[in-house]
């Protein structure tokens, strides 16, 4: 229970919550610089992200070579100041005037942002899956109220304020070097001195996307639904901002009851860190969200106005969401993280200036205006958003799959090593307690094998194992797999899941050969599991042993 309910945060932690709640602050306060008496709203969203939305395609497509965003490299550097110098462009006043200057001013800030946006999402997706939910609550609570104070002040010098943004988020992003050190050292402790094996295994099943093709690796990196409740949300926010002013429902007031749900949501972010178990469905914290603008819909249409500090803190908190849900998203799949982000950015591209460049035509009408808001968000709760569609593990070291996976691996290499006539060494860490049984011999018995040290390095056990598995068979193993899958109704996907996982590879294995997350291999083991009627790795390779012999 104590490892259940340890978030992990430390001091250092600090500069993750400032340096993204810096970013978080910029985007907010650039994309709806109007409400601070700038130009015209129409133009600002598009000019802002679609150079930005060609950043994030060109990261994809050119994945192959595409310079490093790990850490303070030469495109970081460049990046920052690129935006700082574009802020003050399109937000300064006696620049801001003039369209030309404010036009390029939103290109230049919008492409170099999503750049260095990248690093700090690489940073962000090493955390542990507890620290990134802590850090982005943290994020919302000091963006809110640093919003709320820019509310008192004049545009110039909120101009000036936002445009050096950029370069304090840069003096706060980690190097490469420092946050792997600390990677690998946060592994070793945890994992008994294997933390560097353990990151070199996790960094080679993410490389595998520059071998696959573009239509793979989007698939891989985020669930088609997620995008669209992604892209609905943030359509849902844009149109709100864009529209509230046409019914002249806006206001300027500034009440410090409003930091009271910005400042509920980032005791929300925390204190899921804290309590959850070992799963969590982001899917639901995204219905909350949801519910929650439906709400808002309600308050454009009956009430006598809604404030600015609504329309910032929404857009924050909406920020903040997504981007914990990619950073844990990140952790699971065999994308690269930054690839991740940019197509998840792509969606937030495509609801935001689809809102802006659309809802002015519902401006006429509040009733539509209602309608198709509420029909968006009834598409995005029962459809983009379904229970299970975004299930993130917040624990990986406590998955059941994990262990025992691990447990099997481990023993199948001592049998190895057994049979071979090596002699086990106390120095090795292996006890001399009885074993879970061979995988195809006298069967597997439920008792747990001890943990090993000094193994020999994965890749070599798993095609030790998948050799011993084909030398006890007298006839092929993929021909013996191919009955089972066919007699228990397995998929394509699950006969590949499962001719992986009883030759004894791991998930991690499973992940980088079949190009699929993390949790698409566990759902496939689970169903698995199901038709087949058992319910972990020992029962259903005593299974496969026994009509393995059955029909010889």
């Amino acid at each position: 229970m104590n490892a259940v309910r340890n978030i992990g945060m430390k001091p250092t932690h600090a500069r993750y919550a400032v340096g993204y709640a810096c970013m978080c602050l910029w985007a907010v306060i650039l994309i709806l610089s109007p409400i601070f008496g700038s130009a015209s709203a129409f133009y600002t969203a598009p000019a802002s992200m679609l150079p930005g939305l060609a950043a994030c395609l060109a990261s994809v497509a050119l994945r192959r070579s595409f310079p490093s965003l790990e850490g303070r490299t030469w495109l970081t550097t460049l990046s920052a100041f690129c935006m700082a110098g574009g802020t003050l462009l399109c937000t300064y006043p006696a620049m801001a005037e003039n369209d030309s200057l404010r036009f390029a001013g939103l290109c230049l800030s919008g492409f170099f942002a999503v750049l260095f946006i990248m690093s700090w999402f690489e940073a962000f997706s090493r955390l542990s899956p507890r620290v990134i939910i802590a850090a982005a609550g943290c994020a919302i609570a000091v963006a809110s109220v640093v919003c709320w104070l820019l509310m008192f002040v004049t545009t110039s010098t909120v101009s000036v304020f936002v445009s050096l943004l950029p370069m304090a988020s840069y003096l706060l992003l980690p190097s490469s070097k420092a946050h792997g050190e600390a990677h690998d050292a946060k592994d070793a402790a945890k994992e008994g001195g294997t933390g560097g094996a353990s990151r070199e295994a996790e960094s080679a099943s993410k490389t595998g996307s520059a071998g696959r093709g573009l239509r793979d690796v989007m698939a891989a990196a985020i669930p088609v639904r997620t995008m669209v409740g992604l892209a609905i949300t943030f359509f849902i926010i844009s149109s709100v901002v864009a529209l509230a002013p046409s019914f002249g429902l806006f206001s300027i007031a500034v009440k410090p009851v409003a930091l009271l749900a910005p400042i509920g949501v980032a005791l929300f972010f925390v204190l899921t860190a804290y309590l959850v178990r070992h799963q969590i469905d982001s899917s639901i914290l995204f219905k909350i969200l949801l519910a929650l603008f439906g709400a808002g819909v309600f308050l454009i249409a009956y009430s006598t106005g809604i404030s600015a500090a609504f329309v910032f803190f929404a857009n924050i908190i909406a920020e903040a969401m997504m981007w914990a849900m990619l950073a844990l998203w990140a952790k699971k799949t065999p994308v690269e993280p930054r690839i991740v982000f940019a197509i998840g950015w792509v969606a937030e591209c495509v609801g935001v200036t689809s809102g802006r460049v659309f809802a002015p035509m519902l401006a006429d009408s509040l009733e539509a205006f209602f309608a198709v808001s509420i029909m968006l968000i009834i598409v995005a709760v029962g459809f983009a958003f379904s229970e299970g569609s975004v299930m993130l593990d917040v624990d990986f070291q406590q998955d059941e799959l994990d262990e025992r996976g691990a447990r099997d691996k481990a023993f199948a290499e001592r049998t190895d090593l057994e049979n071979a006539g090596a002699v086990v060494a106390e120095a090795d860490g292996m006890g001399d307690g009885p074993g879970q049984g061979e995988l195809f011999g006298k069967g597997v018995e439920a008792s747990p094998a001890p943990a090993l040290q000094g193994v020999a390095p994965q890749r070599e056990a798993e095609a030790r194992n998948s050799s011993d598995v084909r030398a006890a068979q007298a006839r092929p193993v993929e021909e013996l797999i191919e009955e089972f899958s066919q007699a228990h109704g397995l998929s394509r996907r699950e006969k590949d899941v499962f001719a992986l996982w009883v030759t004894g590879h791991g998930l991690k294995r499973i992940e980088s050969d079949l190009f699929i997350s993390e949790s698409t291999v566990k759902t496939h083991l689970r169903n698995i599991y199901r038709k087949c009627d058992t319910h972990n790795r020992d029962e259903i390779i005593a299974l496969f042993e026994r009509e393995s012999r059955q029909a010889e």
